[in-house]
């Protein structure tokens, strides 16, 4: 009997992967990809979100198409995400074909565990731009909508990637709305370092960042003497980069980034500022 549930259990898993196998029902959960504005040669994250969930979930799959070269996966991060202790994030990646699957895979138990949220983040994509990349030109991060049958002249294989989920028996599909994002390329906006505007700080400052303890946004400011390629990064305790806030060329002169950690749990994080020539860490504390 212990096997035939974990056969039970394998099954309901493989539902959410071989759909033409289930059937589907009206679903009022959505997927969506943020829209945001880098720099070309930036490394920026990218979240990813469900919104409007109202059926407790035992799997989901997001496949992703991004429409130019000039945009890269470098990785997925499920930090402060909705994923839960009993499931598993998996990701593949294929910057050839420039697709990309995010999927939530639950623990083989009894019974089936469920994503009962009605809405958060699934995961960051962090993406490299090429430097070449045109600014004023729309990268975007699309879902992949394929249902085709193929055969090699033996069994027919039916072929289905789109954005579904699986319902708590495992054996019903839902097909989520889908809106797409992706990234807007900005003209760089730095300026040449022999320029000498008035009031420049005369050190490079990092400073703590307002309100501390915060929930769920901060303020995080910081002064650079001098213009230069700047990367401003959040830790958690566990020193896991968890979102990289600026990664790219800014002015001599003062500055400030808000922190949003509305899908990050409770708990110490650290922000470094990393220049040529200094690197700078402080401590902050997200309290829910």
């Amino acid at each position: 009997m212990r096997y035939l549930s974990k056969f039970l259990i394998m099954l309901a898993i493989l539902a959410c992967t071989l759909p033409s196998a289930a059937s589907s029902q009206a679903y009022s959960g959505k997927v969506s990809v943020d829209a945001v504005e880098a720099e070309p040669g930036e490394h920026i994250g990218v979240p990813v979100r469900l919104s409007n969930n109202d059926v407790p979930l035992s799997g989901l799959t997001v496949p992703l198409k991004i429409s130019s070269p000039d945009l890269t996966v470098d990785s997925v991060s499920f930090a402060g995400s909705i994923l839960p202790s009993d499931f598993d994030g998996h990701m593949v990646v294929d910057n050839i074909s420039h697709e990309l699957k995010i999927s939530y895979l639950p623990h083989f138990t009894e019974p089936i565990p469920t994503i009962t949220t009605t809405g958060g983040l699934i995961g960051t994509v962090f993406l490299s731009i090429a430097p070449e990349a045109t600014p004023g030109t729309t990268i975007s991060i699309d879902s992949i909508n394929i249902d085709t049958v193929a055969s090699d002249g033996g069994p027919e294989t039916h072929i289905w990637k789109k954005v579904h989920a699986s319902d708590q028996s495992g054996t019903v599909i839902l097909l989520p709305d889908f809106e797409p994002g992706g990234v807007v390329v900005k003209s760089p906006t730095g300026i040449d370092d022999g320029v000498e505007p008035s009031g420049l700080p005369t050190s490079f400052g990092l400073s703590q960042n307002y309100p501390n303890p915060f929930n769920p946004s901060t303020i995080i400011e910081f002064g650079l003497p001098r213009a230069g390629r700047v990367k401003l990064e959040v830790f958690n305790i566990l020193g896991q980069n968890v979102l990289t806030l600026i990664d790219r060329r800014l002015q001599a002169g003062n500055h400030q980034v808000e922190f949003d950690a509305t899908y990050f749990p409770s708990g110490i994080y650290f922000y470094r500022l990393s220049h040529e020539e200094v690197k700078l860490t402080r401590k902050m504390t997200l309290v829910k």
